[in-house]
């Protein structure tokens, strides 16, 4: 006799990409004036890179880095749901990338355990998902120039992802995307001198650097991008006592037009900085999208210059 039927449920965090030029009708959330003085000096893009680099641990320190990893949790929110990931990063400087995440449910006897894989190993994709339960195709339509297109803009997020974070620990890009940058202005933001630089890539993707002008240390990361959506999916599992005895596999969900979701402003601010091995780095990275957090990040401790072999990024979807 059937003793329990379980209905494993599986939320996907799905982010709608698009990459490009920021549209110039984009409202960014400060005024920056073109003339720019603080403190009576005249600022420039190249002396407010290079005191941040100093704030961050200096050059010497900084050029030193070769790799690093660290450990940390992720906590997500998209479409009223909220998730709490472990997860890891492992990067070897200048163009290796790897973001692992992992989540773990108990449901009745099943422990559903998913590992997700992103980032890239130069111009290579990484993009794998593994699953202890069936586990669906992308939620858009499985026709090769759609496919294709997508995993282009992938690549590129995936990249942007990397720039973002490389921009607040070195204060520099690296030859994984490559920034240009332009000094702006200078803003008053909740009783702060502020400046403002402009980061520019190849693509035409550009974001707006703030920077303390007291302790020259990043403040903000500001840029546009869809806003994430949540995809819901289904397994049913039947089991007898503690054993499973069939089970259906998952659900593919309908496919989700991505192309048309609305481009918004975005907010990513580094937070607890403390010295660690020489390098005054952010432990919490907290995104925001208007007044809603959509996502924060806790980094433990940094491991910097671990030998790392390139089969770490080898991940074969």
């Amino acid at each position: 006799m059937l003793r329990e039927l379980v209905m494993l449920s599986v939320g996907l965090a799905v982010a709608a990409v698009r990459t490009g030029a920021v549209p110039e009708e984009s409202a960014h959330r400060d005024h920056v004036p073109t003339a720019v003085s603080v403190a009576g000096q005249t600022r420039d893009t190249a002396s407010v890179l290079r005191e941040m680099r100093v704030a961050l641990g200096g050059e010497a320190a900084l050029d030193a880095i070769r790799s690093f990893t660290v450990d940390g949790s992720v906590r997500q929110t998209a479409s009223g749901f909220t998730k709490d990931l472990p997860m890891e990063l492992f990067v070897l400087l200048p163009d290796h990338f790897l973001d692992i995440r992992r989540d773990s449910q108990s449901v009745g006897p099943r422990t559903v355990d998913i590992t997700y894989y992103k980032g890239f190993r130069g111009d290579t994709l990484i993009r794998r998902t593994d699953s202890t339960i069936p586990f669906p195709p992308d939620p858009w339509p499985q026709v090769p120039a759609v496919i294709a297109q997508r995993e282009r803009e992938m690549m590129a997020a995936n990249k942007q992802d990397f720039a973002r974070l490389a921009l607040l620990l070195f204060g520099r890009s690296f030859d994984g995307y490559v920034l240009q940058f332009q000094h702006l202005g200078a803003v008053q933001r909740e009783g702060h001198a502020i400046d403002v630089l402009e980061a520019t890539a190849a693509d035409g993707f550009r974001m707006r650097l703030s920077v303390d002008a007291t302790t020259h240390l990043p403040a903000a990361l500001d840029y546009l991008a869809p806003q994430g959506m949540m995809v819901s999916m289904t397994s049913t599992v039947i089991v007898r006592g503690r054993e499973v005895v069939s089970e259906i596999p998952t659900a593919s969900p309908a496919p989700v037009d991505t192309a048309g979701r609305p481009m918004v402003e975005h907010r990513l601010a580094p937070s607890n900085f403390r010295v660690q091995h020489g390098v005054n780095w952010p432990h919490r990275l907290t995104e925001t999208v208007g007044t809603q957090v959509v996502s924060q990040t806790n980094l433990g401790k940094f491991r910097l210059n671990p030998k790392l072999e390139l089969r770490r990024f080898d991940i074969v979807r």
